[in-house]
C-alpha cells in the first residue's frame, strides 16, 4: 500500500526539481571566451539550506477554574496537578522558551513542572527551556500557585497561560 505524499513534500519536491531544472539550463547556456581566447571557464556553486526553528503545540487543554480553599490562603499556594495537557514539537537542538504569564491579583508567583523540570516565574516573563529536538510529546502541566496577598479563597477563573517559542540562537 502506498501512502500519498503530504502537499508540503510535494511542494518541496516540486521545488527542488524546478532548481535542479533552472541550474541545468543554465550551464547549458552558458559560454564563455576569456582574454586568451580559450572557451574554458570554471565556477563554483555554494548552495545552503537553513531551516529555521520552530516550536508546535497542539491539543491544548487548559483548566477554566481553579478551587481555592481556605487551607490554601493559610497556606500560601495552592497545587494544581496535571492542569495543562499538551503536544509539544520542537526542531531546535537548544530548546525552546516559554513564556509565563498570569493573573498577578491572585498570584504573586507560579512553579511549572512540566517535563520532570520545576520552572519558576517570579513575574510575568520568558523561560529557557534546554532540550532537545521534540517531536510530538504529550506534556502534562502542573502548578504550584503561590497566592497574592489578598487572595480569597473561592473559585477562581484559571490565572495562567503558557505560551511557546523557538529560543533565539
Amino acid at each position: 500500500m502506498r501512502s500519498t505524499p503530504t502537499p508540503r513534500a510535494t511542494a518541496k519536491r516540486h521545488w527542488l526539481l524546478a532548481m535542479g531544472f533552472a541550474l541545468a539550463i543554465a550551464a547549458l547556456g552558458a559560454h564563455g571566451e576569456s582574454a586568451t581566447g580559450t572557451s574554458r571557464a570554471q565556477a563554483g556553486i555554494d548552495v545552503r539550506i537553513v531551516i529555521p526553528a520552530f516550536v508546535r503545540t497542539r491539543s491544548r487543554s487548559d483548566p477554566a477554574e481553579v478551587p481555592i480553599g481556605e487551607a490554601d490562603v493559610a497556606r500560601g499556594y495552592v497545587d494544581v496537578d496535571e492542569a495543562t495537557s499538551l503536544v509539544l514539537t520542537s526542531n531546535s537542538p537548544s530548546g525552546y522558551t516559554m513564556a509565563v504569564a498570569f493573573d498577578e491579583r491572585l498570584v504573586s508567583r507560579v512553579a511549572v513542572r512540566i517535563d520532570g523540570r520545576v520552572l519558576e516565574a517570579a513575574a510575568p516573563g520568558e523561560i529557557h527551556v534546554a532540550s532537545r529536538m521534540i517531536v510530538d510529546k504529550a506534556l502534562r502541566v502542573g502548578y504550584r500557585l503561590f497566592l497574592a496577598p489578598g487572595a480569597s479563597a473561592g473559585v477562581h477563573r484559571w490565572p495562567v497561560m503558557l505560551r511557546f517559542a523557538p529560543t533565539a540562537v
